[in-house]
């Protein structure tokens, strides 16, 4: 069940050693050689065996303090949760683990006790087919050019530096069907606003409502999904869009899973005072693509995406095309600190207007980087089941700019700190 991942931290000393192989290892010795892994392991099997899961447990618990990315460790640690009868915290263990770069055997061993904890469920009634999620994300912000993060397009406002706030909450609900447990039907929705300190003009609200169908058999996932979205600035209705797509994936070996998706959007754009033509850009677009996720190692994952637009809009000068490249990667320091960055860059040619010689064309460049932290998990890990554990602190700086050959070009670079809830 032990497979081959394991501790980053100190190994096994030789005082460790001579008492393993003296006999039955105390507490005593533990509490001596605190940072000596295959003791502390090997006591944790010890009493296990011997019936003290609590003491097994706990010790278990402290190895994965010291390192959340010791695998099998956790997967002893799940196997002792789930015969201390805790199965709910046995199955949050074995769905971290999920994730994981284990054995075959491992994902066999994960298997069948997330499985025996479904039947379990089901046998006591209490197994859930409908799931319901929040989260609620408080953002404060800083930008030197504020006006520059309303739209893909300068409405007329100056550059200028203002601090913001933010509120952003998603709530979901998802439903296995029973004749058809490979698939999920899901409805979501979102609101996300930002008020500035001074400039008003760039404050926006975003109201979203989203409907689907997901599944998943064997290698191959699928999603089928409508949205509706408004977008108010300034308190004022900016753009109200309707949308279908469809997703598919591949998960083409352990670490590397492909995908293409497909949007089609209809638009209707309001004006509003600091743009005088913004209904000229309703119409719709089209918006395909494909990507792969790649995790190099335990701690170490990837995204890379390629994407085409075309904008078909009212009037012809608003008609637009071009790709879309992102790029994103995540570092796990440990289970409890990670880093996050991404990129993404956008060209679009316009099609050529009347009077006009030359067609425009923007560049669009974005960049972030964040670190994020569970402070339960830091500070005080007894407290990660509770509401504390559901929190994490992000800390992120970005830049944006825009390159034209019609019209200024402009650039914004700030900073913010994220507070995220996940329910």
């Amino acid at each position: 069940m032990l497979g081959a991942s394991g501790p980053v931290f100190a190994q096994g000393s030789e005082i460790g050693t001579e008492i393993r192989e003296s006999g039955r290892i105390t507490f005593q010795d533990i509490y001596d050689n605190p940072d000596d892994a295959d003791l502390n392991l090997a006591y944790a099997k010890q009493q296990a065996e011997s019936g003290d899961l609590i003491d097994a447990a706990s010790t278990l618990e402290r190895l994965l303090i010291q390192d959340g990315n010791w695998d099998s460790a956790r997967l002893f640690y799940a196997v002792v949760l789930y015969n201390l009868d805790d199965r709910k915290a046995a199955d949050r263990e074995f769905t971290l683990l999920e994730t994981r770069d284990l054995t075959a055997e491992q994902l066999d061993t994960v298997g069948n006790y997330r499985q025996a904890i479904q039947d379990d469920a089901d046998s006591a009634g209490g197994y859930k087919r409908t799931v319901m999620y929040t989260r609620v994300l408080f953002t404060s912000r800083y930008d030197d050019n504020a006006g520059a993060v309303v739209a893909d397009t300068v409405i007329g406002n100056r550059g200028r530096g203002d601090e913001s706030f933010g509120l952003t909450l998603q709530t979901g609900i998802q439903h296995e069907l029973k004749a058809l447990p490979d698939v999920k039907i899901f409805a979501s929705g979102t609101f996300q606003n930002r008020r500035h300190e001074d400039f008003s003009e760039a404050d926006y609200d975003v109201y979203g409502v989203s409907l689907g169908v997901r599944g998943i058999k064997d290698k191959h996932s699928w999603s089928l999904s409508g949205n509706v979205r408004s977008i108010d600035i300034n308190s004022r209705n900016f753009v109200d869009q309707l949308e279908g797509s469809a997703s598919y994936g591949l998960q083409a070996s352990q670490k590397l899973r492909l995908r293409a998706f497909g949007r089609y959007a209809d638009q209707s754009y309001k004006n509003t005072e600091t743009n005088l033509s913004a209904s000229d850009r309703s119409g719709h677009f089209i918006d395909t693509g494909a990507g792969l996720d790649f995790k190099f190692s335990e701690k170490l994952s990837a995204t890379a995406e390629a994407a085409y637009q075309t904008v078909s809009a009212k009037v012809d000068k608003f008609n637009y095309e071009g790709p879309r490249l992102t790029v994103r990667s995540r570092y796990n320091v440990n289970t409890t600190v990670y880093l996050d960055a991404s990129g993404t860059y956008r060209k679009l040619d316009y099609d050529l207007a009347d009077g006009e010689t030359v067609a425009r064309e923007d560049k669009f460049l974005r960049l972030r980087g964040a670190l994020g932290v569970n402070p339960a998990m830091l500070l005080a890990p007894r407290y990660a089941d509770g509401l504390l554990g559901k929190v994490t602190v992000e800390i992120a700086g970005h830049h944006s700019e825009r390159l034209t050959n019609s019209g200024p070009d402009f650039e914004n670079t700030g900073g913010e700190i994220r507070l995220i809830l996940d329910f």
